[in-house]
């Protein structure tokens, strides 16, 4: 998805296009963007860990209904994207 380096979470629409989405950036919490995944999709980010330098990445499996979340799969030092 090239945004023209625009923030991705300002148009979030984009992604029902995908069903592989990569984050690169840490995130407070994935809840915010997860009805915005289409069906059947994945997506890998890493979440925000409060007093900590690392951040968990996490994957998320999305299905019609409903989705599933496979916590730690690595940590890493990341950007918390601000006001996310």
């Amino acid at each position: 998805i090239y945004l023209f380096n625009k923030n991705i979470f300002n148009f979030l629409d984009k992604i029902q296009d995908h069903t592989k989405v990569i984050f690169t950036c840490s995130v407070r919490s994935y809840d915010f963007f997860v009805d915005y995944l289409s069906e059947n999709s994945k997506t890998f980010t890493f979440v925000w860990q409060d007093k900590s330098p690392y951040s968990s990445g996490i994957i998320i499996d999305k299905t019609r209904n409903s989705y599933t979340v496979s916590k730690n799969i690595v940590t890493s030092q990341t950007d918390l994207i601000v006001g996310i």
